[in-house]
C-alpha cells in the first residue's frame, strides 16, 4: 500500500520526515512517498508526481501555520482527493487548531500532531490495510515509536518562536519592494468567463499584499461578484515574482452572505521594474462538490489609462459595462 505525505516549508518538511520514519517503523511493508523527495533525479517530475498521487491509497498533509496557503500543498491535496476518498486524506496539524484551517483544506477531517491525534491517524491508516494489525499489537507499536516522534515535534513547535527581529524587518522590506512593482489597478481576463478589475495594495500588518476592490463581469458585461482576497501571500519559491491568494466573494445584490470562491496564483513579469502584465491559474471551487474544482487560466494587464481607472471606480454602471465590453473585445 502507498501512503503519500505532502509538505511545504522547512518545519513541515521536518515533520513529514519524522512522520515517515514513524509510520515505516510500525508498518515495515508500507511504501511511504514524501512530496519532492522520492522522485528520482532526471525523471519528468510532473508525470512522476501525478503517477504517485494517483497510485496512493492514503494521504497525509503536514500543516504548519506558515504553509496553509502553499500552492503545491493545495495542488497535492486536490490531486489526492481525486484519487481516494476524502476520509483518507488527513491534515496533520502542528501548532494549529481546527478552526484555523481554511478551505479547501478544511473539507478534510484532520488531527492534531499530538499523542491522541497521531493515534487516530495511525488507527485510521491501519483500518485501510489488507493485513492490518490487531488493536493490542498496534497500541504496543505506537507506544514504542511515539516518544522519538514526540521529541522531534516538540523541537519543531519550539522553533516557531525563534524568529529574529531582523528577519521580520527583512521580510517587510521584501514585501514593500515587491509591492512597488505590482501595486495599482489590474485587469484580470479569464477567457470564456469574463473580465475582472481589482487593485493590488500593500498589507503592512502582515508583510504581504492585498487584492482589493475586486469586481468580476461576465462575457456580456454583467457584474457577477464583488471580491477581495481573504488572504494573499508572496510566494517565496518563485524569486519574489508572484502571489498566492484565496478569494472571498459576495453577490452584487448583497442578498447573499460572502462565499469562498476559490484560490489561485499570479505571476508578474519582470524582477525589478514595474510590472505591466502577468498570468496565473485560478482554482474555481465548486461548493457542491469540491472534488470537481475547475482550473482556469488567468491573464493580467495593468490598467494604464487613468480614465479607465476612474470609470471602474466611480463611473456609472452603464459606463463600466461599456468599458468592460470594449476591453473584452480588444483583448
Amino acid at each position: 500500500m502507498n501512503v503519500f505525505i505532502s509538505w511545504s516549508g522547512d518545519r513541515s518538511k521536518k515533520l513529514a520526515e519524522a512522520l515517515s520514519q514513524f509510520l515505516s517503523g510500525i508498518f515495515p511493508d508500507l511504501k511511504v512517498w514524501m512530496s519532492g523527495q522520492d522522485i528520482e533525479a532526471g525523471s519528468r517530475w510532473a508525470d512522476e508526481l501525478n503517477r504517485i498521487l494517483e497510485s496512493s491509497h492514503f494521504g497525509v498533509l503536514c500543516l504548519t501555520p506558515e504553509n496553509l496557503y502553499a500552492p503545491w500543498l493545495l495542488f497535492e491535496s486536490g490531486s489526492l482527493a481525486k484519487s481516494v476518498s476524502r476520509s483518507r486524506v488527513v491534515p496533520y496539524r502542528l501548532g494549529l487548531s481546527p478552526e484555523e484551517i481554511p478551505l479547501p483544506l478544511a473539507q478534510f477531517q484532520g488531527v492534531n500532531a499530538d499523542d491522541s491525534g497521531t493515534w487516530n491517524l495511525l488507527h485510521s491508516l491501519n483500518s485501510t490495510l489488507e493485513s492490518s494489525l490487531g488493536e493490542t499489537k498496534l497500541r504496543r507499536a505506537f507506544e514504542r515509536q511515539w516518544l522519538p516522534l514526540k521529541s522531534q515535534m516538540d523541537a519543531l513547535l519550539a522553533s516557531a518562536n525563534a524568529v529574529a527581529a531582523s528577519e521580520i524587518l527583512r521580510e517587510g522590506r521584501r514585501a514593500r519592494g515587491f509591492c512597488e512593482r505590482i501595486a495599482g489597478a489590474w485587469w484580470e481576463r479569464i477567457a470564456g468567463d469574463g473580465l475582472g478589475f481589482f487593485h493590488v495594495q500593500l498589507d503592512e500588518l502582515h508583510n504581504t499584499v492585498r487584492l482589493a476592490e475586486g469586481r468580476f463581469y461576465d462575457e456580456e458585461g454583467n457584474l457577477t461578484a464583488y471580491w477581495n482576497s481573504a488572504v494573499a501571500r508572496i510566494d517565496e519559491e518563485i524569486s519574489k515574482k508572484g502571489i498566492v491568494y484565496l478569494r472571498e466573494c459576495r453577490h452584487p445584490t448583497g442578498e447573499a452572505k460572502n462565499w469562498f470562491h476559490g484560490y489561485g496564483d499570479m505571476w508578474f513579469d519582470g524582477s525589478t521594474e514595474t510590472s505591466s502584465q502577468g498570468y496565473g491559474m485560478f482554482y474555481d471551487l465548486r461548493q457542491d462538490d469540491p472534488q470537481k474544482t475547475l482550473v482556469k487560466t488567468v491573464e493580467l494587464r495593468r490598467v494604464m489609462d487613468t480614465d479607465e481607472v476612474g470609470t471602474m471606480q466611480n463611473g456609472s454602471a452603464p459606463d463600466r459595462k461599456a468599458l468592460v465590453l470594449r476591453t473584452i473585445e480588444a483583448w
